[in-house]
């Protein structure tokens, strides 16, 4: 069990006072979108860790071989996942945006997954 996010700020769930707790395949989904979230170097304890947004991803032309093998690995390495039945990448230049959708095999049955990241362009 972990502590259950809310999907708008990803602040912890909280009503009418009491902490919300999630399990389960939710539990799976909530850790892969905290790991999408966490840039290379944000902890300062060990800066391998996180995504290398920055570095590859975030940037004019990102090559998307290297981005779609970074976030395969993230989700591959995501404790409870299995393997990945389904994995789709697509980059819209004119917009900036990555959008992500797949589905994982996790030891608790099939997940299925969809992100939107929005690439800003330099000085906005």
């Amino acid at each position: 069990m972990d502590l259950q996010l809310d999907t708008t700020n990803a602040d912890l769930e909280i009503i009418n006072g009491e902490l919300l707790l999630t399990s389960g395949i939710d539990s799976i989904r909530q850790h892969l979108q905290i790991r999408f979230q966490f840039f290379r170097g944000e902890w300062s304890l060990d800066l391998r860790l996180g995504v290398p947004w920055f570095e590859e991803v975030l940037r004019k032309a990102p090559d998307l071989q290297v981005v779609r093998s970074l976030l395969r690995d993230v989700i591959l390495t995501t404790p409870g996942v299995i393997s990945l039945s389904s994995f789709l990448l697509d980059y819209d230049a004119p917009t900036r945006a990555l959008s992500l959708d797949f589905e994982a095999i996790t030891v608790l049955g099939p997940l299925e997954f969809d992100e939107l990241f929005i690439i800003p362009r330099p000085g906005i």
